[in-house]
């Protein structure tokens, strides 16, 4: 103890972090300070609840509303991406592709009128020409590939760099949004794939229709573009009937992949704790997995069979299109259009406008065959724009379960609508002597009006060491979100040391070394000498990971954490993250959760001497009896009426958890 704790003094006599002596500029209130509350009628919903059911609502039905396309695509072809770039040089190059294209279907009628000619100089230079319009068309075709593969890449670059921006902003509201990571990795790159794919083609679609039209009425006269638009016309409105119903079983179908990825995913988590449950664990997993995939392959099925009726119709409308540029062409000739042309000439001619008869049914039916990917495109498009409405939130949907997190219904909904955020030196900011403090404070769920904490008052000031203890379940987590900035509160003043850090009951471990987890959330490279590494260690018994690890700076993937330290291990080496980073106060969520008395005595031991050394206020929030022994102060959280409940129970009446919460100092 003695040797871990003379390791302190030297950390903070010798370390290379630059942190000073506080500072009251750096006391800020906490963001959202002050907020008002404002009853809704019984029929609102909350923020969080109406943005859910909203986004499930269009998700349903398959319906995105023209704001957020718009949204998708002023990100999407920002001119810092690049994309509009690319786009650009996507529709110069398909242009290019189109007159090759033309160039090739022109050649048959070319060649008809040469061998019906009989003419071998004609013939030799054709096919000359013939292999070079081939050869050209052969790399414009794989350059126009290279290009939507391209424009595909920067569409998801920019879509990514946004949804991380409105992921990680409301990251408090990760619960109120079903799997955003399918819908960020997985759904990103699908709408961004179909969009490279269609948009070009969707942009050149008028301007060919329009020229093979001109083409084909001064070829054979108009009625017979007429008769080919009243086909496409026909063609369209029976695929827009499915568009929609299509959208929506694709919008389920990548919510129903999502979880069954998710499961998959907990699984693998809590493989080690399967094993240990049950010898019949495993199976019940399997079940409860081969469930989730049923209802993938249902939601497969139904796609499937959207997919079918309409793909039927659309490949109908394909292949009667064969065969009607035939009768174009029949109408003009029955018609003695090309009554005064000789044979040769005639060849051509039919050659000719069945080329282009052909294409602009081609063209007009390869509209409707886009159709196809437009469905699937609104249904890629719902799912991720859902996050960038969230980031258009007021901040208050934060899901979460009972008295920490239960979610209400709706209809007990309550709107918290921010006022200002309260500037430093103003009367909802830190005061004298103060580095977190709540004054008359409420504690409310947010998404309903469930009063946990009607009125709670707590003061933090250097080096003050302060349990809150309490049952499980009573709301101790809660009133740590509202102390630590996570929720808002409705009434009275909340603010904190900007310099305040967490050490949560699971703590984050991210890809990196140990030195990559002390600096967390510096860059790794933030310089720590590999000898305050050992000390930070060392300091909190954990002087034997570096072995274990093969050095304090050997990277290790994020599952090496989860899978190699234990559960005390890992909150160990959290305490020894707050340590290295010298903050103001150190908020420990669960304290001593997962360790023996002694190590709980021995840490908080280290923390006194840091807080010699700086002044760090420590809060504990735990029901542990040794946490008691080791903090200078002691609040309880009881519910209203019903008296002082051991910590040591870990039991909460069902009728008392219905009550109101209060705070109260028992030492």
């Amino acid at each position: 103890m003695a040797a871990c704790l003379g390791s302190t003094r030297w950390l903070w006599a010798t370390s290379t972090n630059t942190s000073t002596s506080p500072d009251p500029a750096e006391y800020q209130p906490l963001p959202t300070a002050e907020w008002t509350s404002r009853s809704a009628p019984s029929s609102s919903r909350s923020p969080t609840a109406r943005g859910r059911s909203t986004s499930a609502q269009r998700e349903k039905t398959g319906t995105i509303p023209w704001p957020a396309a718009r949204r998708l695509l002023t990100i999407s072809l920002a001119p810092r991406t690049g994309a509009f770039m690319a786009l650009v040089a996507l529709i110069l190059g398909s242009i290019v592709n189109e007159l090759i294209i033309f160039q090739s279907g022109s050649l048959p009628s070319q060649f008809y009128q040469v061998l019906l000619d009989q003419d071998r100089k004609g013939f030799d230079k054709l096919l000359i020409w013939g292999v070079l319009v081939m050869a050209c068309s052969a790399v414009a075709k794989t350059a126009c590939q290279w290009l939507v593969a391209n424009l595909a890449l920067r569409i998801r670059t920019a879509l990514t760099t946004a949804l991380h921006a409105a992921y990680f902003a409301r990251l408090r509201m990760i619960d109120a949004l079903d799997y955003p990571d399918q819908r960020i990795a997985q759904d990103t790159d699908r709408l961004a794939t179909l969009a490279a794919d269609t948009v070009h083609q969707l942009l050149l679609a008028p301007f060919l229709i329009a020229s093979y039209t001109y083409q084909l009425a001064a070829l054979s006269g108009w009625l017979a573009p007429v008769v080919i638009f009243g086909y496409f016309i026909l063609g369209s409105l029976a695929s827009a009937i499915f568009i929609k119903a299509v959208a929506a079983v694709v919008a389920a179908k990548d919510k129903a992949e999502g979880r069954f990825r998710a499961a998959h995913a907990h699984v693998r988590s809590g493989a080690e704790a399967i094993m240990f449950t049950s010898a019949r664990a495993p199976q019940a997993e399997q079940a409860r997995l081969d469930t989730v995939f049923e209802a993938v392959i249902s939601a497969t099925r139904r796609v499937m069979a959207k997919h079918w009726v309409m793909s039927t119709v659309t490949e109908f409308f394909s292949y009667f299109g064969s065969i009607l540029n035939y009768v174009v062409v029949g109408m003009a000739l029955f018609a003695g259009r090309y009554d005064d042309l000789d044979k040769p000439a005639l060849g051509g001619v039919i050659s000719q406008t069945s080329f282009v008869a052909i294409y602009l049914i081609f063209k007009l039916t390869s509209v409707i065959s886009l159709l196809n990917a437009v469905s699937d495109l609104a249904g890629h498009a719902l799912r991720v724009s859902a996050i960038l409405e969230w980031e258009g939130d007021d901040g208050n949907g934060v899901g979460g379960d009972g008295a920490d997190g239960e979610e209400d219904s709706d209809e007990d909904a309550v709107t918290l609508v921010q006022v200002v955020d309260a500037p430093t030196g103003s009367s909802d900011a830190l005061r004298d002597g103060e580095v977190m403090v709540l004054e008359h404070a409420s504690v409310v769920l947010p998404g309903s009006k469930r009063v946990l904490f009607p009125d709670v008052s707590l003061t933090v000031r250097p080096n003050d060491f302060i349990l809150i203890t309490g049952p499980s379940g009573i709301g101790k987590t809660s009133l740590l979100r509202v102390l630590t900035g996570i929720w808002p509160t409705p009434t009275g003043r909340a603010a904190r040391s900007i310099d305040t850090h967490v050490v949560p009951a699971r703590p984050y471990f991210i890809p990196g070394s140990l030195v990559a987890q002390l600096n967390f959330p510096l860059p790794a490279t933030a310089p720590l000498p590999d000898a305050d590494a050992h000390a930070l260690l060392s300091m909190v018994g954990l002087s034997h990971l570096t072995k274990r690890a093969g050095g304090v700076t050997h990277p290790h993937d994020r599952a090496w954490y989860a899978e190699t330290l234990s559960a005390g291990e890992q909150h160990l080496m959290a305490v020894a993250r707050a340590v290295r980073h010298r903050p103001r106060v150190v908020v420990v969520d669960e304290a001593g959760a997962n360790v023996d008395d002694v190590a709980v005595r021995h840490v908080f031991a280290v923390l006194r001497e840091v807080a010699r050394a700086t002044g760090m206020a420590v809060v504990a929030v735990g029901h542990r009896a040794v946490l008691k022994e080791v903090s200078d102060a002691v609040y309880e959280v009881r519910v209203v009426g019903g008296g002082p409940m051991g910590a040591e129970s870990g039991e909460v009446d069902a009728e008392l958890d219905a009550g109101e919460r209060v705070l109260v100092r028992v030492r």
